[in-house]
């Protein structure tokens, strides 16, 4: 991984007392989807959609951002519950603290882009993350898998965020005033949302650390053995949602609504 757990916790302290994203990002290059090569492919293509370069440029079509607003919505519904939930079978307490503030961050997110959007009906896409959501919280170990499908959405919302904050183009039409996605882009790049996009990676190095740990009668090679198995089984998992916030976008551009219940 491209950041220590100690340096995590230590740029999410930096956020909480007033950092800056500039001075932020000198300490740490990265999140767990910089970490391989198939997870910054993915990113690539997210960062290179069509709905995210409409977004850039302030051409995204108001009926596709609203369409994609309405399925956000129902997403960070679901996303806020999978948090209190895994909080309520989480082994530490400072987890359970954690993970309730993810929550709030979620709700808070919802409530502030969302606020009175209900009583859509949910888009392919959407079901399908977040049946996946719940398929990994029923995962053994526990909260291990649940918890590394919910860290991508964070993390690529504040990569985004700072990526289009500092693009030339998305600049150049906030100052012409022609981008209407300005309060998105704020939202995401806001070092408040960097800061629980950081905690929840954080949080995923250190629950991976416990599920790889040594145990007093276990051989050197069987250590070995087993956190490479919890890295690969963590990736799978990560990479479900990654694939899945490339889906979220894209279907609110192409539209492939779900079939009645």
């Amino acid at each position: 991984m491209n950041a220590s757990f100690h340096e995590m916790v230590l740029l999410g302290r930096f956020f909480r007392t007033g950092g800056t994203l500039r001075e932020a990002k000198r300490r740490m290059s990265g999140a767990r989807w910089s970490a391989t090569s198939a997870h910054r492919q993915r990113m690539r293509e997210i960062e290179t959609c069509e709905f995210v370069r409409g977004l850039r440029d302030g051409s995204l079509p108001q009926h596709v951002y609203d369409r994609f607003a309405a399925q956000d919505a129902i997403f960070l519904e679901a996303f806020a519950r999978q948090y209190c939930e895994l909080a309520g079978r989480a082994p530490r307490w400072s987890h359970v603290v954690a993970l309730h503030r993810l929550a709030a961050a979620a709700i808070q997110e919802r409530e502030q882009l969302h606020h009175g959007m209900n009583g859509a009906r949910s888009a392919n896409a959407t079901l399908k993350y977040i049946d996946g959501l719940r398929r990994f919280s029923a995962t053994e170990p526990v909260p291990l898998a649940s918890l590394a499908a919910l860290a991508p959405c964070m993390s690529v919302y504040a990569h985004l965020g700072q990526l289009l904050q500092a693009d030339p183009t998305f600049q150049a039409s906030c100052e012409s005033g022609s981008n209407p996605y300005t309060t998105w882009v704020a939202t995401y790049a806001d070092p408040g949302f960097q800061s629980h996009a950081v905690e929840i990676e954080a949080l995923l190095v250190e629950i991976e650390q416990d599920a790889a740990r040594r145990s007093t009668s276990e051989s050197d090679d069987d250590m070995d053995s087993r956190r490479h198995a919890v890295a690969l089984f963590l990736d799978d998992c990560y990479s479900f949602a990654m694939s899945m916030e490339l889906e979220f976008f894209n279907a609110a551009w192409h539209h492939h609504p779900a079939p009645p219940p």
